[in-house]
C-alpha cells in the first residue's frame, strides 16, 4: 500500500490554489501517466496508489502545486464507497487507534474550491464521478448539477462480467442518487440498461446476470418485467454449469416470481433450490470429509424447504421432503463442529506477512482470505500450557507470590495464589497459561493480522453482500443470522472494530448456544418459579459437553477472549458498557474479529467440494513459491 499513513487526517496549512492551472494540470504527462496506469481497473484503490506515486514524483521535481493536487486526489480516491448509505456513502479506508484516513468532512473550503475547479476539466469517468459526488455532498448550498454529473459518470462504467465486481457499487450509487433526486428519466434509463443486459445476456455469465437481477430488485426497479426476469433466471439456472450457480439463479428467480405475484412458481423455485443442496450432499459422501459437507448441505436444504409458505407446501410435498432430509441427516450422523478440520500452513510470521503482501495481488479473493485465516494458526492449548510451565520453571521467583488481576477501570476481578505444583492445573498455572496466550494474541494480532488485513484490503474491496454469501454457505453460522455475521465481519474488514465486536460477540454466543442445543445439551436454567432462563456464555463454555462439541482449543480461545476476567473478558465487559474506545482496537479485539472470520471461513472451506479445495490450495502454494517461499 502506498503512503497509507500519510493519508491519516492531520491538521496542516492548505495550499493556495487560487492561480492553479487546471487545464494544464490534466494535460500534463504526469497526470496522464497516472490515469493510464489506473483506469483499466475501475478500482479507486488503484487510483489512490497512482496519485500517491505522482504526488511524490511532482514533489521531487519541485512542482509543489502539482504535488499537493495529486495528494488531494489520492485522498478522495482512498475513500470507500458504501452505496447502501445514501446520506453518508463514503467511509475511511483506514481506521485505527492513531486516527483514520480522510472523509468528506475533512476537506477544507480550499480543497472544495480545488475540486470544483477540477471537475469540469477532467475526462476520466472514475475521477469525474468521485469529484462530482463529493461536491454534491459537501458544497453548501448544494448544486444539483453535481449530482447529475455524478450519475451520468457512474452510468458510463461498463456492465460486463469482467468489471461487475468493481462497478456494481457505482451503479447502485447512481440508482440511489437518481431516486433521491426524483429524476424519473434517469431511473428509467438505469432500469432499461440493466434489464437489457440481463434479458439479452449470455446465460453462461450466470454470476454476473444474477448480480444484475439482484441490483434491480434491491433498487426496486421492478417495472412490468418481473415475470420476464424470473423466467430468464430460471433459464440461467437450467444451463448453469455448477450447482452453486444453479442454486443462486433459482433463489433469485423465486424472489422475482414473488414480485410478480406468482406464489406457486416462487415456491416451485424454492423447492428446486432445496433439491440442488440435497443433490450436492449426496455427491459429497464419497469424498474425504464428505459426511460433514453432506450434513451441512442437507441443513441448508431443510432451511429452504421451511421458507416455503404453508399454502404452497402440500402441492410440492414439502413436509415429507423435510422429514426425509432430516432422516438422511441422522443416517449420516456426527456433529458439524466435531468434524471441522484445522487447515494450517506453518511458517515464520514475519516472513508469512511479507509473502501475503507480495503475493496477494495475484490471487483471487478467496485464496487471499483463506491464507489470512490459516496463517500462523493457534498452536493449541497443550503447546501454550507446555510453554507456560517451562517459563514458570525457568523463572520460579515470579510465581512464588500471590497476585491480583485488575480490570481496565481499576476493579479487582480475580486473585491468584502462589504456585503449588507445576504438574497440575492449579490457579497459578492457569494464570501462567493465560499470560502465555496473551503474548501469542499480541504477537499474532500486531505481526500478522493487522498488516495482512491491510495488504488484502489494498487489493480486494469486499462489501456486506460478499460476506453474507460466505456466511450463507458456512455450516457454523446459524440459520437466520447470516446477515448479522456479514455486517460484523464487513465492519471489521473496513477497520470499524467498535461496530464489528458489538455485532459479532453476541452472534458468537448465539452460535455456541445453537450448536450445543443441536448436540442435545440443555442451555437454560429452570428457576423455582418455573421460569426458564437462557444461560450466558460464561456458563455455556463450562458445561462438560462443550469440549466434545467445539474441541479444547476453540473452547479455550472463546473462554479467555470473551468471558474470563483473567484475560480480555470482552463479552462481559462490553455487555456492561465497561470497554473504552481504545480497547476495541486492542490486540484481543482484533483477534476476536479474526477468530469469527476464521470460524466462518474454515467451516465454509470444509463444505467446499474437494476439487475447489485443491484448486485454492494450489493457488496459495503457488503464491508462496512466487513470493520466495
Amino acid at each position: 500500500m502506498i503512503a497509507v499513513y500519510r493519508m491519516m487526517v492531520v491538521k496542516e496549512d492548505v495550499f493556495d490554489f487560487s492561480n492553479f492551472d487546471f487545464s494544464g494540470f490534466v494535460q500534463g504527462d504526469l497526470y496522464k501517466s497516472a490515469i493510464s496506469a489506473a483506469n483499466s481497473r475501475y478500482d479507486y484503490g488503484g487510483y489512490c496508489e497512482e496519485f500517491s506515486k505522482a504526488s511524490d514524483l511532482a514533489k521531487n521535481a519541485g512542482e509543489a502545486s502539482h504535488a499537493e493536487a495529486f495528494r488531494i486526489l489520492a485522498w478522495i480516491c482512498s475513500m470507500v464507497l458504501c452505496p447502501e448509505l445514501p446520506q453518508n456513502p463514503f467511509k475511511p479506508m483506514l481506521v485505527g487507534p492513531e486516527g483514520r484516513s480522510v472523509l468528506p468532512e475533512d476537506l477544507s473550503e480550499e480543497h472544495v474550491s480545488f475540486l470544483g475547479g477540477l471537475v469540469d476539466v477532467v475526462d476520466d469517468v472514475c475521477v469525474k464521478a468521485r469529484l462530482a459526488d463529493l461536491l454534491w455532498l459537501i458544497e453548501n448550498p448544494k448544486n444539483k448539477r453535481r449530482a447529475l454529473v455524478a450519475i451520468d459518470s457512474y452510468l458510463k462504467f461498463p456492465l460486463s462480467p469482467g468489471s461487475w465486481v468493481l462497478v456494481r457499487g457505482l451503479w447502485i450509487r447512481a440508482i440511489v442518487l437518481s431516486i433521491s433526486l426524483k429524476e424519473v428519466d434517469k431511473v428509467d434509463l438505469i432500469r432499461y440498461k440493466l434489464l437489457d443486459v440481463l434479458l439479452s445476456g449470455e446465460d453462461f455469465d450466470s454470476c454476473f446476470l444474477v448480480g444484475v437481477a439482484r441490483v434491480l430488485r434491491e433498487g426496486r426497479l421492478y417495472a412490468e418485467r418481473t415475470v420476464d426476469v424470473a423466467e430468464k433466471l430460471e433459464l440461467i439456472a437450467s444451463r448453469a454449469i455448477d450447482r452453486c450457480s444453479k442454486g443462486d439463479a433459482l433463489e433469485e428467480a423465486a424472489e422475482w416470481f414473488g414480485l410478480g405475484k406468482l406464489p406457486d412458481r416462487k415456491a416451485s423455485c424454492m423447492a428446486r433450490v432445496a433439491e440442488v443442496y440435497a443433490e450436492e450432499a449426496e455427491e459429497c459422501l464419497g469424498e474425504d470429509g464428505g459426511a460433514i459437507v453432506a450434513r451441512d448441505r442437507l441443513e441448508v436444504a431443510i432451511k429452504k424447504c421451511r421458507d416455503i409458505p404453508r399454502k404452497q407446501r402440500d402441492g410440492l410435498d414439502i413436509d415429507n421432503k423435510i422429514y426425509r432430509l432430516r432422516g438422511r441427516q441422522r443416517e449420516i450422523g456426527g456433529s458439524v463442529i466435531e468434524g471441522m478440520q484445522e487447515v494450517c500452513i506453518s511458517s515464520d510470521v514475519t516472513e508469512f506477512v511479507e509473502k501475503v503482501k507480495r503475493g496477494v495481488g495475484a490471487k483471487d479473493v478467496l485464496s487471499a482470505l483463506m491464507l489470512f485465516v490459516i496463517g500462523n494458526a493457534f498452536p493449541g492449548v497443550n503447546k501454550i500450557r507446555a510453554q507456560a510451565i517451562s517459563v514458570m520453571k525457568d523463572h520460579p521467583l515470579r510465581w512464588m507470590f500471590s497476585g491480583n488481576c485488575f480490570s481496565m477501570d481499576g476493579r479487582l476481578v480475580s486473585k491468584h495464589p502462589p504456585v503449588s505444583s507445576y504438574d497440575k492445573d492449579d490457579k497459578a498455572v492457569e494464570r501462567a497459561v493465560v499470560e502465555q496466550f496473551g503474548l501469542y494474541v499480541d504477537f499474532h494480532a500486531q505481526a500478522f493480522i493487522y498488516p495482512a488485513l491491510l495488504a488484502i484490503r489494498n487489493e480486494h474491496w469486499l462489501n456486506v453482500e460478499d460476506f453474507e454469501y460466505l456466511a450463507c454457505r458456512s455450516s457454523i453460522v446459524p440459520g437466520g443470522r447470516e446477515k448479522m455475521w456479514a455486517i460484523g465481519l464487513h465492519a471489521g474488514y473496513e477497520g470499524d472494530f467498535v461496530v464489528a465486536l458489538h455485532v459479532l460477540v453476541p452472534q458468537i454466543e448465539h452460535m455456541v448456544r445453537i450448536h450445543l442445543k443441536e448436540a442435545g445439551v440443555s442451555t437454560s436454567t429452570l428457576g423455582p418459579d418455573m421460569i426458564e432462563t437462557e444461560n450466558g456464555l460464561s456458563t455455556l463454555v463450562q458445561c462438560p459437553e462443550a469440549v466434545k462439541v467445539f474441541g479444547e482449543d476453540l473452547l479455550f480461545e472463546l473462554k479467555y477472549l470473551l468471558c474470563s476476567p483473567l484475560y480480555a473478558n470482552i463479552r462481559n465487559e462490553m455487555a456492561h458498557g465497561l470497554l473504552a474506545y481504545e480497547v476495541f482496537y486492542s490486540s484481543a479485539a482484533l483477534y476476536c474479529w479474526w477468530l469469527a472470520l476464521r470460524l466462518m471461513l474454515t467451516s465454509w472451506w470444509n463444505c467446499l467440494a474437494v476439487e475447489r479445495q485443491n484448486e485454492l490450495l494450489a493457488s496459495m502454494m503457488k503464491g508462496k513459491c512466487e513470493s520466495g517461499c
